[in-house]
């Protein structure tokens, strides 16, 4: 039987790290780690790619950063510069999924902003925000500026610059 590939974000990789005492959190962190034990167990097979690498090279979270490169050496798949247009084509996707996911939390914050005003939005947002820093967060922030190709484009010069699959 074929075995299933799968391509995980980094958001993804990072999810354990994050504050697991928000359910959503916990119960996603719950999930990559039961498919890390797939992985592990050679049920489903793990590819990544010079973006996988980029990204995780830019992780502030050494620790972080180190534990998820030790990782990728259960891959059986790597996908090459060569295949740039098709990473180029995921991150477009991916961008169009956080505009999204961007209204829906401005809408909310709106609502919040309405109901409660702005002191109570605050006391409230500061008791279901117990981590300083979400990986996700981050990362739309740091990514938030630059286009898909830009992107893809610094991802190609740093896999070119020998950061490559090992």
């Amino acid at each position: 039987m074929a075995q299933i590939k799968v391509y995980l974000d980094n958001c993804t990789y990072n999810r354990p790290f994050d504050d697991q005492s928000q359910i959503r959190i916990s119960l996603e962190s719950q999930a990559k780690l039961y498919i890390q034990r797939l992985i592990i167990n050679k049920e489903l097979n793990l590819v990544y790619s010079y973006m996988s690498l980029f990204e995780n090279s830019e992780n502030p979270n050494p620790e972080h950063r180190n534990s998820i490169r030790d990782f990728f050496r259960y891959a059986t798949e790597f996908i090459d510069i060569d295949k740039a247009d098709i990473i180029g084509r995921w991150i477009l996707f991916r961008r169009l999924q956080m505009r999204n996911t961007a209204a829906i939390l401005n809408d909310g914050m709106d609502c919040l902003l309405e109901k409660l005003g702005v002191l109570e939005t605050e006391i409230f947002i500061s008791h279901i925000l117990r981590e300083s820093f979400d990986y996700t967060a981050w990362q739309k922030e740091h990514y938030a500026n630059i286009s898909v190709q830009e992107l893809n484009r610094k991802a190609v010069e740093y896999s070119k610059a020998g950061n490559a699959a090992q």
